[in-house]
């Protein structure tokens, strides 16, 4: 996560070995390829289709953001049981006091 200067944040995913293909999306499994879900305190979000996303301002408080990486028919990729993703928790301060 970085602070964006003007507003918001800006995630930033990085992989190794998968790519991201909205084109695929609803389709069959193909090994390496998918798209994110995002979460935030537990809530889906939205899909991520791309390493970059905007998160516009969130309320004052702190705020665990969570992605997880999806085959394509929005199956969690996992590793010997445990779902491939990151979770990072970030104070949203009231809005000059960053």
């Amino acid at each position: 996560m970085h602070k964006d200067e003007k507003s918001g944040w800006n995630l930033e995913l990085i992989t190794e070995n998968f790519a991201f293909a909205p084109e695929q999306v609803n389709q069959a499994h193909r090994v390496g390829h998918g798209h994110a879900h995002l979460y935030i305190n537990g809530k889906k979000i939205t899909r991520l289709y791309s390493h970059w996303y905007h998160l516009e301002e969130l309320p004052e408080g702190k705020h665990l953001i969570k992605v997880n990486l999806n085959t394509n028919d929005h199956q969690d990729y996992a590793l010997n049981g445990k779902v491939i993703g990151a979770e990072v928790e970030i104070n949203q301060k009231r809005k000059g006091l960053q």
